[in-house]
C-alpha cells in the first residue's frame, strides 16, 4: 500500500493542489493528513479528489475543523477503521486527552494484527520530535502507545524542524515535515520504506 503523507499545511492551498497532483501521479492508495490544516476548505479540496483521504486535527485546529472532518467522513481522531487487511488508527492534537482513551479502547477490543498510527504529535525522544534548539518536544503518550500496541508505522507532524524517516523499536516513524513549506512523504508499507519529497 502506498501512502502520501503530509502534515502542517497551515492553509497553503497551492501545496494541497500539489499533494493531489502527486497522489494521482504515483497512484497513491491513501492520502493522510496529520493535522494543522487551519482552513476547512483544504479538507474538502483533497477529499473531492481522492476517495481514501483520512486525517486528524492538529493542535491549532479547532472544533470547526473536527466537525468538517467528521462531516466528510475522513476523521480518524480517536477512531480505528479497517480497509482491506489494514487498520488505521488516529489521534490528533485537538483535545487529545479526551480522544486518546477512545482509540486505546478500540485497539484493545479489536487487537489488530497490522495497524498504522496517524498522529499529530510525534513520539517523545525520537528523530521526529527534535526542536530547532536541540531538545525533544514530542509526546510521551504517543511513545507509550507505540510501545504497548505496536503499530507497524506511525505518521506524525507538529515539529517542523524534524522531517525524518526512522524506526522506534519495530515501528516505522515518518515525520514528512511541514506541507506549507512544500514537504511531504511517500510511504510504501509493503516494503516498509519511505521517501521525503518536495512538493515543488
Amino acid at each position: 500500500m502506498i501512502f502520501l503523507v503530509f502534515s502542517d499545511i497551515h492553509g497553503n492551498f497551492n501545496a494541497a493542489r500539489k499533494i493531489i497532483d502527486i497522489a494521482v501521479k504515483i497512484d497513491a492508495d491513501f492520502i493522510v493528513g496529520c493535522g494543522d490544516f487551519e482552513d476547512t476548505a483544504i479538507l474538502q479540496l483533497i477529499h473531492s479528489h481522492h476517495r481514501h483521504f483520512f486525517s486528524v486535527p492538529g493542535n491549532v485546529d479547532g472544533p470547526s475543523v473536527l466537525r468538517n472532518m467528521e462531516k466528510l467522513n475522513i476523521c480518524l481522531h480517536g477512531e480505528l477503521i479497517k480497509i482491506n487487511s489494514l487498520f488505521l488508527g488516529g489521534i490528533g492534537g485537538y483535545k487529545m486527552k479526551q480522544f486518546l482513551p477512545k482509540l486505546i479502547n478500540k485497539l484493545t477490543c479489536f487487537k489488530p494484527e497490522k495497524w498504522v498510527l496517524i498522529s499529530h504529535f510525534p513520539p517523545k525522544n525520537t528523530a521526529a520530535d527534535r526542536f530547532f534548539i536541540g531538545f525533544h518536544i514530542g509526546n510521551r503518550k504517543i511513545k507509550e502507545l507505540i510501545e504497548r500496541l505496536k503499530p507497524i508505522a506511525c505518521f506524525c507532524g507538529h515539529v517542523h524542524e524534524s522531517p525524518c524517516i526512522t524506526f522506534y523499536q519495530n515501528t516505522l516513524i515518518v515525520n514528512p515535515g511541514p506541507a506549507f513549506k512544500w514537504r511531504a512523504a511517500i510511504v510504501d508499507l509493503k516494503n516498509m520504506t519511505a521517501n521525503l519529497i518536495k512538493l515543488k
